[in-house]
């Protein structure tokens, strides 16, 4: 960032409002960061962050060598994708639910669709990463490099999508879940699993890849102006989402969440 390398770039809140306080200046592992809680909504939002180039860049070259464990290798990695894909289809089971096209954003090594892909779905996933990528194809899941552009081109549509630590990652939370939403199917679930403001342990939280921060109660208000209704959420986040015929308004805040998450 420092040689320009990397370009960053100033950023509002998604409620469009630029008052906010800074919750930390550096990440996790000291790299220069700050995190904005939105004194208008209780978003919060990194600025300056990463320009939509530098981060396709950043996920490509440098992201997975600072974030993922030394000790984990490409098999451990895809053991624990494979363990927790069997725990979302499983608990959809709970619901007689059983999707028969299932795509994944942001999936790694797409080791969360390989349950899927066994009992007979039609799976895709797409990731950044060209290592992920490459091993996931290894293990014979349909992985693509790139982002949802490349799910777009398929001309398929979804009963359920993955966004496992993904949506935090967005830079425009409107537009991607835009086009995520048009590719579900009408009845389709939209699974989302955030690092929870109150569930993690905040020395770990932040991370300079992060655009957001959450708790259920913003997430909820971001979700449902882009379209969104709850199926399930609770505080960790795991959460499940079905379409919305109306958003919600952005002027409908949550007006409390400024002074629950600062006290917090």
């Amino acid at each position: 960032i420092a040689s320009g390398e990397y370009g960053v770039e100033t950023a509002r809140c998604f409620c469009g409002s630029a008052q906010s306080v800074p919750v930390t200046e550096k990440d996790r592992y000291g790299f220069d960061y700050q995190m904005c809680l939105c004194r208008d909504c209780g978003v919060m939002y990194a600025s300056p962050r990463l320009t939509a180039e530098s981060a396709a860049t950043f996920y490509r070259n440098e992201y997975r060598k600072i974030y993922d464990s030394p000790t984990s290798t490409p098999t451990h990695v895809f053991a624990d994708g494979e363990h927790a894909g069997l725990s979302l289809k499983q608990w959809l089971g709970e619901y007689e639910i059983a999707p028969r096209v299932v795509f994944d954003i942001g999936c790694n090594s797409g080791s969360w669709l390989k349950v899927f892909a066994d009992d007979g779905a039609t799976v895709y996933g797409v990731d950044h990463d060209k290592t992920s990528v490459a091993y996931g194809q290894q293990r014979g899941v349909p992985v693509m490099e790139g982002g949802v552009e490349q799910l777009e081109i398929l001309g398929l549509k979804a009963d359920l999508i993955i966004l496992n630590h993904t949506v935090e990652h967005f830079l425009d939370l409107a537009s991607e879940l835009a086009r995520i939403r048009s590719l579900l199917t009408p009845d389709g679930l939209l699974y989302v699993g955030v690092p929870g403001l109150y569930t993690w342990d905040l020395s770990v939280l932040f991370q300079n890849a992060h655009t957001h921060q959450f708790t259920a109660e913003t997430l909820a208000y971001v979700m449902e102006c882009c379209g969104f209704e709850e199926f399930y959420l609770n505080e960790q986040i795991q959460s499940l989402w079905r379409l919305r015929p109306e958003p919600r308004s952005r002027e409908d805040r949550p007006k409390d969440q400024f002074d629950v998450i600062w006290h917090y």
